[in-house]
């Protein structure tokens, strides 16, 4: 395991630096910066502008800027916002714990949902609940989660009153947890079906084990393989950021932030949130190969 682990923790670097790189590469394409977006709210005049560009460096080549930015990175410097001259890192630390709520929240309802949906609906094949489940697994992938969160607020927050609009963790979080529960559902639900052809489970019914027993002892477990990469990939896009949700519900994170920088040409922030976007989504693969290693020693070889 530790031989596995070795050769996949390397193959994070390049793609930490191939991100950084595209997104570099793309802010750098986009037209104007700040000090175009404090010229519409007239406050500098154009001398004032060649002076902030001269200041953030932004007269300098874009190879120099990219270095500048990736050695201040590497030394744990995440520059400061151009929009409110803090630095990133305080912006960072105060909407990280937000997002990191959200996505253990939305974790939580979803393999509430998702598992004993899936398991079950995998176990009796072609019985009613299995069609139920099926169909609403479908219908919570298919719907976009900005149209979910929005017949959310109308439902719980407009109509009923039973939940603010804004400010409270209940809703994002079963928004997200809905829509993330319907691909466990799938992807347990196949799993489990090829796993009951199976002979260690023909031979577990043979003996007399309880149905039951087969199903949390024996079944379970061999079909989480593929789940778990859902999940993994899944936790990975949360803690990078749930922009459109956070931005629905007006949830202080680090997908909000994010977009905020964008409006304000913030490119700093922009990067910045980014990279820890990009480095959340690579954590939670690599976590998933290790656990997956763990699960089906077939992986580590």
């Amino acid at each position: 395991m530790l031989n596995y682990a070795a050769r996949r923790i390397p193959q994070v670097i390049p793609t930490l630096l191939l991100a950084s790189i595209v997104t570099f590469v793309l802010l750098q394409l986009v037209p104007g910066d700040i000090t175009d977006v404090l010229a519409v709210e007239g406050a500098v005049s154009d001398e004032a502008k060649e002076q902030i560009r001269a200041d953030y460096g932004f007269d300098q080549p874009a190879p120099v800027q990219y270095l500048r930015w990736m050695g201040n990175l590497l030394t744990g410097d995440l520059g400061h916002s151009y929009w409110t001259n803090q630095p990133i890192e305080d912006l960072f630390r105060h909407a990280f714990p937000k997002t990191v709520m959200l996505t253990a929240a939305s974790m939580a309802v979803a393999v509430a949902i998702g598992i004993p949906l899936g398991l079950l609906a995998g176990a009796f094949k072609g019985s009613v609940f299995d069609y139920l489940a099926t169909a609403l697994a479908t219908l919570m992938t298919s719907v976009p989660t900005f149209a979910i969160g929005i017949l959310a607020l109308l439902l719980f927050a407009v109509q009923l009153q039973w939940l603010p609009a804004t400010g409270s963790l209940v809703l994002p979080a079963l928004v997200l947890g809905v829509d993330i529960s319907g691909s466990i559902v799938r992807t347990l639900r196949s799993d489990v079906r090829a796993e009951l052809q199976s002979d260690y489970i023909r031979t577990a019914h043979a003996k007399g084990v309880a149905p039951r027993h087969v199903l949390s002892r024996h079944l379970l477990r061999n079909s989480m393989t593929a789940t778990v990469t859902v999940l993994g990939l899944v936790l990975g896009n949360l803690l990078g950021g749930t922009v459109i949700v956070e931005t629905v519900f007006n949830w202080p994170g680090i997908g909000s932030l994010t977009i905020n920088a964008i409006r304000n040409r913030d490119y700093p922030v922009v990067q910045a949130m980014v990279m820890v976007m990009t480095l959340a989504f690579v954590l939670a693969n690599l976590a998933v190969d290790l656990i997956y290693g763990l699960l089906d020693p077939r992986v580590r070889t």
